[in-house]
């Protein structure tokens, strides 16, 4: 399943983990109560899976934008493709 949306996304496709967007040219697009948050990738700091919760940190910023894996299929796939797309181990 990785390599199929690494592929996806290296072809310039949107990736699409339900509550969170993937896009070469735009960045993340992360689904919140009212609207969209937009992460474009100079401004990604990092993301974690922490106590049944997906984090997405802008950088510079001290407090994430969460979401509950059971929003976010595959959550531990956007983990692996958002760390190598920033190249980070």
């Amino acid at each position: 399943l990785f390599k199929k949306v690494t592929d996806r996304f290296n072809s310039g496709q949107e990736v699409d983990f339900d509550a969170i967007r993937l896009s070469r040219a735009g960045g993340i697009k992360a689904k919140k109560l009212f609207g969209y948050h937009e992460i474009p990738w100079d401004q990604f700091g990092d993301c974690a899976i922490q106590r049944g919760e997906f984090y997405i940190w802008r950088q510079g910023e001290k407090r994430p934008i969460g979401w509950g894996l059971h929003f976010i299929p595959n959550a531990f796939v956007l983990q692996g493709l958002l760390k190598s797309i920033v190249n980070r181990p």
